[in-house]
């Protein structure tokens, strides 16, 4: 199950990156111990490559430190603290266009 609004960002401008394409969520099961502040399953954008490249690109949205209970809490309610505010496809812009 995939939480959040569906929006296909193609070309807009995200991050202050023009994006290119679009990555679909994946939603890592609870049964890995990967979870979100709010105890929702943990979520990445993914794109493979499609040349069979051995080379990757990693994204990491920032933001997500918390300095005590009472802020983690409120960050929990927030896309910085679960994944059902996510998206159930996104780009960072740093996705190579021609998925190389």
């Amino acid at each position: 199950v995939v939480h959040g609004e569906v929006r296909d960002y193609g070309s807009e401008e995200i991050f202050g990156f023009k994006s290119g394409r679009s990555a679909p969520l994946t939603l890592l099961d609870l049964s890995t111990g990967a979870a979100c502040l709010d105890g929702s399953p943990y979520g990445f954008y993914f794109i493979p490559s499609t040349t069979n490249s051995t080379k990757w690109t990693i994204y990491i949205q920032g933001g997500g430190w918390c300095y005590n209970e009472t802020l983690c809490y409120e960050r929990s309610k927030t896309r910085l603290g679960s994944s059902k505010f996510f998206a159930n496809t996104s780009s960072c812009g740093c996705m190579n266009s021609d998925g190389t």
